[in-house]
């Protein structure tokens, strides 16, 4: 919404949490790096164009979704320029391999492309906590340990353990709900 808004800060931490994975989608299409890179802007000048119309409906794989549709949008638009101009690599080849590669999206890909986008979000907002809270979060949240031996190690209490948790997990869902399926107030946590 925020991004929709013309928030600047809001637009740089879609692009920043998006954009390896845009730029990975074009190398898994067999684009160079030059050319990911390349397609990845256009990508999110079309992005930046068609965000006002975008809309979250639920199941359709929100945001992640629409973006890999223009992904692959642009990168059939790609393919189809190249076509009529041999490229170093792969040549008339390259362009037949390109366009009959999809861009995977079975279970297991949508699963770790979510991983990613999570890990991504969560790397973002890091510098906003202190080491120890990060610390307290991290070692309950992500690997799971007690609250008890997470506060003995960081020598805070069970409950400053729990309000780090809690604060992280807070930001997170107000930085990037609607934007990362399952991570909004109901489902993450």
């Amino acid at each position: 919404m925020r991004a929709k808004a013309r928030d600047d800060g809001a637009w740089y931490q879609l692009v920043q949490l998006f954009s390896p994975l845009v730029y990975h989608w074009c190398r898994q299409w067999g684009l160079n790096s030059h050319d990911s890179e390349n397609v990845a802007q256009d990508v999110f000048a079309v992005v930046a164009t068609k965000i006002k119309d975008f809309e979250k409906r639920p199941h359709t794989g929100a945001f992640r979704g629409w973006l890999k549709q223009i992904t692959r949008n642009k990168l059939i638009d790609f393919t189809r320029a190249a076509q009529g101009h041999p490229r170093a690599i792969g040549g008339s080849n390259g362009y037949a391999l390109a366009a009959t590669t999809a861009v995977v999206d079975d279970d297991d890909s949508v699963s770790r492309e979510i991983q990613f986008l999570y890990e991504r979000a969560v790397t973002i907002i890091r510098g906003r906590f202190s080491e120890r809270d990060w610390q307290a979060f991290y070692e309950f949240v992500v690997n799971g340990r007690p609250s008890k031996d997470i506060a003995a190690e960081l020598d805070m209490s069970v409950n400053s353990v729990y309000l780090a948790k809690s604060r992280i997990l807070s930001v997170l869902r107000s930085e990037f709900a609607g934007l990362i399926e399952g991570f909004d107030s109901e489902n993450s946590g």
